[in-house]
């Protein structure tokens, strides 16, 4: 069953991206972007699939291989008697999937984003990042597995109430820590100032946003997009603007881009949005939770702690078609309302020159094939979000 429900999910996502690609190449829309702009960003788009189809590919074998093979070696070398074994099963089968995903990003920062003109990041500072993120995820991936393995060991039969509950602390925990202390160890974030702070001042008391601040990442050190985002709970929440998206936009365009971030504060975007993946996430569970027995005799694994994560994790690629549907369309409709409200604290004019400029600055296409967005896409394309501000 697993080996189908995974290969289930691994052809549907190649069905996805063929139908994304033949958009691209006989459907995509051209608008207000030039001849050359339009050729040169379905070529990067089409690249970027490819790729997208590659990495999927070695996910799926990785994953059938240790499904097929490597877990029933390794039950043979590690018992259950102990939580340190179970967790050395859960470790060699993560690491093997991290090893992968460095490669896949040296690859997609020194080929693909080289080629399209993205990249500003050295090997130097892409293996110091990358050190960096390996002592983060051994560090906070050991304690959150071994904190795991121990609700399943005390709570039996009910151990997805437990493990629900200590992924929902985590997923609050890392919402505050994540812009606060996480990324300030790659990136260096600094207060806007000048005459830009003081408009982006007046904008925030308008709305009542109340935080630690308007923030400039130096995201340029690495990479020519642009980008924002507005991140934390409570007291630790925080906009964080790109540096290459203020160096490339008017005073105007930037303050509706910042409004767009606040419509997300102003909705409640972050907190509605943990409501209703702490509620699929409870979901899924409980249905692993039922499909687990079965589950665990197929990787070799029965009466393991550690088939019960690894149930988890495999039936999540199958759950994660019909979640992302929910999910992606919640999202976009709250990509929506924070162009209307970014638009009426600045300008409608205003939010569609800042939409346009991040098209092309991001080198991207306006629209999608329509079943790719709706199970891929957290936002709406461009054309979308630029006709919804036209009409309003």
């Amino acid at each position: 069953m697993l080996v189908s429900l995974i290969s289930i999910a691994f052809i549907f996502t190649l069905f996805l991206n063929l139908l994304e690609i033949k958009h691209i190449k006989y459907k995509s829309s051209k608008d207000f972007l030039s001849e050359v702009e339009f050729k040169e960003f379905k070529q990067i788009a089409l690249n970027k699939l490819k790729y997208n189809v590659f990495n999927s590919f070695i996910t799926y074998f990785i994953n059938i291989v240790f499904v097929l093979f490597i877990f029933k070696q390794l039950a043979s070398i590690y018992d259950n008697s102990t939580l340190f074994n179970e967790f050395a099963i859960l470790a060699i089968y993560f690491l093997s999937l991290m090893l992968f995903t460095i490669l896949s990003n040296y690859y997609e920062t020194f080929v693909l984003n080289e080629k399209s003109g993205f990249n500003n990041k050295n090997r130097a500072m892409f293996f110091k990042d990358s050190l960096k993120s390996i002592i983060l995820s051994a560090v906070f991936g050991s304690i959150i597995l071994f904190i795991l393995l121990l609700c399943i060991r005390l709570l039996v039969q009910y151990w997805y109430i437990g493990a629900f509950l200590v992924m929902i602390i985590f997923s609050i925990v890392a919402t505050i820590v994540y812009p606060n202390f996480i990324v300030p160890i790659f990136n260096k974030l600094s207060l806007v100032d000048g005459e830009l702070s003081e408009d982006i001042n007046a904008l925030l008391s308008r709305c009542g946003f109340v935080s630690k601040g308007v923030y400039s990442i130096d995201a340029s050190k690495n990479d020519k997009r642009l980008n924002a985002y507005f991140a934390g709970l409570f007291s630790s929440k925080k906009v964080v603007l790109y540096d290459t998206l203020i160096q490339a936009m008017k005073k105007r365009q930037i303050l509706a881009v910042l409004g767009h971030e606040l419509g997300h504060f102003k909705n409640k975007d972050i907190y509605s949005g943990l409501i209703v993946s702490f509620i699929l996430l409870f979901i899924s569970l409980y249905f692993v939770s039922l499909l687990e027995p079965i589950i665990s005799k197929e990787i070799h694994l029965e009466s393991y702690l550690s088939s019960k994560i690894l149930s988890f994790v495999f039936l999540m690629v199958f759950f994660d078609i019909f979640i992302s549907i929910i999910t992606n369309y919640l999202s976009r409709k709250k990509e929506f309302n924070a162009d209307k409200y970014g638009a009426e604290l600045t300008s409608k004019e205003d939010m569609i020159e800042a939409l346009k400029i991040l098209c092309i600055k991001n080198k991207a296409l306006l629209d999608h094939n329509f079943l790719y967005e709706c199970i891929n896409c957290s936002h709406p394309n461009l054309k979308k979000r630029i006709n919804a501000l036209t009409r309003a």
